[in-house]
C-alpha cells in the first residue's frame, strides 16, 4: 500500500510540474509595460510631445495624427503634473501580450483617468502604445 501511495504522489508532483512551470516567469510581465508608460508619461512631462508620439504604433492613426492628438490634450487638460497607475490588465494572446493600464492622472486645468492599451509582440520587438483612452471633464 506505501508503495502505491508513495507512486501516486511521485505522479501527483509530476503533473503539477508540467501544468505549473510553463507559467513561471522571472519578473512581473507587467514591470517592462509600466516602464514604457512612465518613459511616455515622462515625455509628455517634458512636453515633448514629438518623442512622446514615437511611443504609439502607426495603425488606426499615423504619428502625425498621434502628435496632433497629444497637443490637443495638452491645449485643454493643461501641462502633466503627476500619474498614479491604479489597474493593470495583461492579456497573453497569439502574437504577444496586450497590457491594458489604467492611470489617475493630474493636468494643470483638469484631472484624467487615462487608459494606455500596449502590445508587446512575439517577435521581440519593443512594447508600443496602440491606443489611448482619455476621460477627463475638460475634454
Amino acid at each position: 500500500m506505501t508503495a502505491v501511495i508513495k507512486r501516486l504522489r511521485s505522479l501527483l508532483a509530476l503533473c503539477l510540474y508540467v501544468v505549473f512551470l510553463p507559467g513561471c516567469e522571472t519578473g512581473s510581465p507587467v514591470s517592462a509595460a509600466e516602464a514604457v508608460a512612465a518613459q511616455y508619461y515622462q515625455t509628455l512631462k517634458n512636453r515633448d510631445f514629438e518623442a512622446a508620439a514615437d511611443f504609439f504604433i502607426a495603425g488606426q492613426q499615423s504619428r502625425g495624427q498621434w502628435l496632433q492628438q497629444l497637443k490637443e490634450y495638452n491645449g485643454k487638460l493643461g501641462d502633466l503634473k503627476e500619474t498614479k497607475l491604479t489597474n493593470t490588465l495583461v492579456n497573453t494572446v497569439f502574437s504577444g501580450r496586450r497590457y491594458i493600464l489604467t492611470y489617475s492622472v493630474k493636468y494643470a486645468n483638469f484631472p484624467a483617468t487615462e487608459t494606455l492599451i500596449m502590445f508587446e509582440p512575439v517577435s521581440g520587438e519593443s512594447i508600443r502604445i496602440e491606443a489611448i483612452n482619455v476621460m477627463s471633464r475638460g475634454l
